[in-house]
């Protein structure tokens, strides 16, 4: 969303804000967990992280700007 509001005819503000995940609902990560270049871990059946979440993805975050054009 974003607002603009006028000095003159060549001036303005524009005021924005921007919303991620704004509901803020949990988006589980069911990967399997390691470092980045390793051999991937295959999650067997019958072990404990076999169907649980191994993380979630990023919480809600809002930023704001305000810019000024001329």
């Amino acid at each position: 969303m974003f607002k603009m509001f006028p000095l003159n005819e060549r001036m303005r503000f524009e005021f924005r804000s921007e919303f991620f995940n704004i509901f803020n609902h949990v988006n589980p990560v069911f990967e399997p967990v390691g470092l980045v270049g390793e051999e991937p871990q295959p999650v067997e059946f019958g072990t404990p992280q076999f169907g649980f979440p191994q993380g979630a993805r990023d919480p809600r975050f809002v930023q704001f700007a305000l810019k000024f054009y001329f």
